[in-house]
């Protein structure tokens, strides 16, 4: 009899044991010499009709070029193929998608990253006109809309604002389905980055891009050939809790949300030869020179 239970815990030992090493090694398949698409669609110039005067009115995002040079430079480091496109309207943006979902048959990952001024789920095309970041953006890469990347990692980068919050901060002290199976309609295996939580605005330098972008793609070029993609997060959001911005009003801070559905690790597939890159200036100083988005 004891003979008989010892073989039997070690059987259950060794099923656990199998079980936890199945689970620490599942993967996401990100293809060393091609990762995958990335969309970076930025919105540097809006044009909207002021509501008191009738006036149209431009506003510049100034600064978020070198966003889009971090990104490019960055997903490419990653081994992606990049493409950009600038100042859409909202049928522009809603196209651009649209098209980018067509184009991802074989392909392991894709991105897609978009900046705009925003608000709550929403952001806005060159010509002011809003865009629903659930109904035209997110949900296009669902599995119903999107059956090309069911069991493949998205991920969707958003600096934008949220809302018009200011978190002015607290003085404290220092202490891939190949049978046929039944599976969800929706988005699945995405991550969501927001430069901001619900509610709250996003920061930019005119003579530096966003800090979100700037702090996302230092570490992700720093990092990326040792930690998941989770742990990547973590450090951007440690980073960001170091960032003082101001306005005119004075010192804020600002917190970056991230939203997962994924029950894979994923691990990117950096270039071995390329230089990380440098950091620009002491993120934990204060300027005043921010504005939103």
């Amino acid at each position: 009899k004891s003979h008989v239970s010892s073989q039997y815990l070690t059987l259950v030992l060794l099923v656990l044991v199998l079980t936890v090493m199945t689970h620490m090694t599942e993967k996401y398949a990100i293809g060393s010499e091609n990762s995958g698409l990335a969309l970076i669609i930025n919105i540097a110039t809006i044009t909207h009709v002021d509501q008191d005067d009738g006036q149209e009115e431009t506003v510049e995002r100034k600064g978020s070029e070198k966003d889009v040079e971090k990104l490019r430079d960055t997903f490419e480091f990653l081994n992606f193929k990049v493409e950009v496109k600038v100042n859409l309207t909202r049928n522009g943006i809603k196209a651009a998608v649209l098209d980018f979902v067509e184009n991802l048959e074989n392909v392991d990952m894709c991105v897609l990253c978009v900046m705009s001024h925003g608000d709550e789920n929403m952001v806005l095309g060159s010509d002011g006109l809003e865009v629903d970041i659930k109904l035209d953006i997110l949900n296009r890469f669902s599995n119903k809309d999107c059956p090309s990347m069911i069991g493949k990692p998205k991920l969707f980068i958003l600096q934008a604002c949220r809302g018009p919050k200011r978190d002015r901060g607290l003085l404290v002290r220092e202490s891939i389905v190949k049978d046929s199976v039944r599976i969800a309609s929706i988005l699945e295996d995405a991550i969501i980055a927001y430069a901001c939580i619900p509610g709250y605005g996003a920061w930019r330098q005119e003579d530096r891009g966003s800090y979100f972008i700037t702090i996302l793609c230092q570490v992700f070029k720093e990092f990326a050939s040792q930690l998941e993609i989770q742990d990547l997060f973590k450090i951007v959001t440690k980073r960001m809790k170091e960032v003082n911005v101001g306005d005119e009003k004075g010192e804020c801070k600002t917190t970056p949300e991230v939203l997962y559905r994924i029950d894979k690790d994923l691990y990117f597939q950096p270039r071995l030869n390329h230089l990380s890159m440098d950091k620009e200036s002491d993120e934990k100083s204060v300027d005043i020179n921010n504005f939103c988005c």
